[in-house]
């Protein structure tokens, strides 16, 4: 085998072009990577806003049906009791300043219409619950993947506060997952 001087130097070029390739392929999977990490953020951001009013009309729907159902309770005691507040607890019973129990059964007030009302409030009731067990997940679940920055973190702060709002108390079985229990479940 013979070594030559131009043997040598094709040799070091070609050495030197894989190596400016590698650098240029590992400055490009860089680059995407925290344009990747920046459109990530984004979109988290974008969710996260509209979590927030999702939160506000379920909140206003939740406490707007709790309302409805406190009426027909209180409904229901009346007609056990011979009937004699129907009109002044339909035009009471006030979310927003609407008369939503008036509006929820209507008139000409039975049995019946408070009975299926009650049902129907329920499952109401039970659908917001539901919707808003999936959005606290759904928070936990953006606060554990450890991608949130300084905006989102004021962002999942407000909702977080929003959620201590909700009565805990009179809704069971909301999540009480921990971030770090979710992170340790992940790993």
């Amino acid at each position: 085998m013979k070594v030559t001087s131009d043997g040598i130097l094709n040799t070091a070029i070609d050495m030197k072009n894989k190596k400016n390739i590698h650098e240029e392929s590992s400055k490009s999977h860089k680059q995407k990577v925290k344009s990747d990490s920046v459109e990530i953020r984004s979109r988290l951001a974008l969710r996260l806003t509209t979590i927030q009013n999702e939160l506000k009309n379920l909140q206003s729907s939740l406490t707007k049906n709790q309302i409805i159902k406190e009426g027909i309770n209180q409904l229901e005691e009346d007609f056990t009791n011979g009937k004699n507040n129907i009109k002044r607890i339909l035009d009471q019973i006030k979310f927003e300043d609407r008369n939503v129990l008036n509006d929820f059964l209507g008139r000409n007030i039975n049995y019946e219409k408070i009975t299926s009302g009650n049902e129907r409030v329920g499952k109401l009731i039970e659908k917001d619950i539901t919707e808003l067990k999936g959005l606290q997940i759904e928070i936990e679940n953006i606060v554990a993947s450890n991608l949130a920055d300084d905006n989102i973190n004021n962002t999942i702060s407000k909702i977080e506060n929003s959620l201590l709002k909700v009565d805990f108390s009179t809704i069971s079985n909301i999540s009480r997952l921990k971030p770090d229990l979710v992170m340790g479940l992940i790993s």
